[in-house]
């Protein structure tokens, strides 16, 4: 029972993203929801209380799934190289996937409740921090220079990513002219300065 009831859950966020993605935060119904997932209106409420909930369920639902990958990647059994192409496709395959869920937060961030606000931090705070620990463990491997913490380089890392992928998904700009993820990992990796 208790895990048909999660299916179900799952069901209903799944349905939201799509419907939320589609019409937006304002123009979404309920019914809309219920329609997409197959089931009635009135077993949405039986899970949540408010479109507003179910809004805020996907964002969370949307963040751990991105959390989970990124954490098994870092668990596999690869080069450090190998690990750190894989989380940026990651991040580039789900920021493309979710573009419309970020673009419906952005423009809805003020009907967020505070504590979902907060738990976001927090889930930006989890990224954060199982990076600067992979970086941290991997200091040795990498023979990281003196100057550099893992904390800085998780800095990097991230704004390497971000700056690449807003330009391709966000900007539009598919074409990142020679740019190519290996290469941007291989600088990080090596640095900057001639050897």
């Amino acid at each position: 029972m208790v895990r048909e009831m999660k299916e179900k859950k799952i069901l209903i966020l799944e349905s939201a993203l799509r419907v939320f993605r589609q019409y937006g935060f304002h123009e979404s119904k309920i019914s809309m929801i219920a329609e997409e997932a197959g089931i009635g209106k009135g077993t949405v409420y039986e899970y949540f209380d408010s479109k507003k909930e179910i809004y805020e369920e996907t964002i969370f639902y949307t963040a751990d799934i991105y959390l989970q990958e990124v954490e098994r990647i870092i668990l596999e059994n690869h080069s450090i190289r190998e690990r750190l192409i894989a989380i940026a496709k990651h991040l580039g395959n789900f920021t493309e996937k979710n573009m419309g869920t970020v673009e419906n937060l952005i423009r809805n961030s003020n009907i967020l409740s505070q504590e979902t606000k907060v738990g976001l931090l927090e889930i930006r705070e989890k990224l954060y921090n199982a990076l600067s620990k992979t970086f941290s463990q991997w200091e040795d491997k990498l023979e990281i220079r003196d100057d550099l913490n893992s904390k800085m380089i998780t800095m990097i890392f991230l704004g390497m990513m971000k700056e690449f992928y807003e330009d391709a998904l966000i900007f539009n700009k598919e074409d990142q002219g020679e740019i190519e993820i290996e290469d941007m990992i291989d600088v990080l990796l090596e640095g900057i300065s001639k050897k």
